[in-house]
């Protein structure tokens, strides 16, 4: 059992691991990102950027995601990611922006996965 464990801890570190290679290779446009916590994670767009562009920038990163695989016990996993994204509008608190994204988080989800939800 303990191996079992040992090998899903792995592969879950190498998973984290290969998303953050993909969002360091995104970074070169100025996103700043970071683990947020467990499975989730915060993408910041910088100023210059549209909320369109980020949009798009955040659906490349979907489709490089879902291209990705992993090798474990002899077996080939592949993952997918759901996306939140919200824009700040004048005014507005983090928190209320964080709460917007992650309540798209939640639609996409709810909605099949796989995908990002900006509206």
């Amino acid at each position: 059992m303990l191996h079992a464990w040992l090998a899903e801890h792995e592969l879950g570190d190498e998973a984290l691991k290969a998303l953050a290679d993909v969002f360091h290779k995104n970074s070169d446009t100025g996103l700043l990102y970071g683990r947020w916590g467990g499975e989730e994670f915060l993408l910041i767009a910088p100023e210059n950027v549209t909320y369109a562009e980020f949009v798009d920038l955040l659906e490349n990163i979907r489709k490089q995601i879902e291209g990705l695989s992993l090798k474990s016990g002899g077996m080939i996993v592949k993952f997918t990611i759901s996306i939140g994204a919200a824009t700040y509008k004048k005014g507005m608190t983090s928190e209320k922006l964080v709460n917007s994204a992650d309540d798209r988080l939640y639609a996409a989800k709810e909605s099949g996965r796989n995908k990002v939800v900006y509206e």
